[in-house]
């Protein structure tokens, strides 16, 4: 792979800011660019399970998860001072037994694991290959290169993806708080102090609890913690109560 190839190979990774674009690309870029990779899979794995993945094939993503779910394979064993793992050969592979004999069993011969170098997460890329033997130094070597410029595009696309998260619960909020200022003649502090407390007592994502309100779907009381000792309490979706006469 000549400059101008990896130049447009960067461009190509770089293209959108979307994770699952990104993820997408990654594993195309991969498979169409690295020699003997006929289907391959990148998976982002937080606290034991897949949190985001894209594959070039089923059986890719099928083999990525099994690793996950059988806790054993070389996405699991892959870290920063050792991030390649390769298989060259599946039938003489002694490591990770019930995962390796599953993929015998789906007709893989050979693989190499790559670490991402992102932020936050397990990020590997596995590629796969039907025959043995495969993946040899020179791929090695490029699939290095390739893993940390994907590694790159993935970290950005993770930071755009959070910024985008952060602004979507800000709008979630604020359009919640809207509400029950408008349906309970609250302030705008007082109302966010409803969300707060709703958060706290229900164990819930603060943007959640918002979006249960914005979307109708909450038919529990909240409590307007701001109102103290007369803790009025009001329904999500409901007019409030008017008081009792008193005479």
């Amino acid at each position: 792979m000549d400059e101008h190839e990896l130049a447009a190979l960067v461009e190509r990774l770089n293209a959108e800011p979307e994770l699952d674009y990104t993820l997408d690309q990654v594993v195309q870029e991969a498979q169409h660019n690295v020699p003997g990779c006929d289907f391959c899979a990148v998976s982002v794995i937080r606290r034991g399970r897949i949190e985001e993945s894209s594959a070039t094939h089923d059986l890719a993503g099928q083999l990525d998860a099994l690793q996950v779910e059988m806790g054993e394979g070389p996405s699991l064993d892959t870290e920063w001072d050792h991030e390649i793992v390769r298989v060259p050969d599946f039938a003489t592979e002694r490591r990770w037994p019930r995962w390796v004999a599953q993929a015998r069993a789906l007709g893989v011969g050979s693989s190499l694991t790559l670490l991402l170098p992102v932020d936050g997460a397990s990020t590997t890329l596995t590629m796969y290959s039907r025959d043995v033997g495969m993946f040899d130094q020179s791929a090695i070597d490029l699939a290095a290169v390739y893993a940390r410029l994907s590694g790159v595009a993935v970290q950005q696309a993770y930071q755009f993806d959070g910024l985008r998260t952060a602004m979507q619960s800000r709008l979630t909020i604020g359009a919640a708080q809207g509400i029950l200022m408008e349906r309970y003649a609250i302030s705008l502090d007082r109302a966010f102090e409803v969300l707060r407390r709703r958060s706290n007592e229900t164990n819930t994502k603060l943007r959640d609890v918002a979006l249960a309100i914005v979307q109708q779907t909450d038919p529990r009381p909240l409590t307007d913690a701001a109102r103290g000792e007369t803790d009025l309490r009001v329904e999500v979706g409901a007019a409030p109560t008017a008081p009792a006469a008193t005479g």
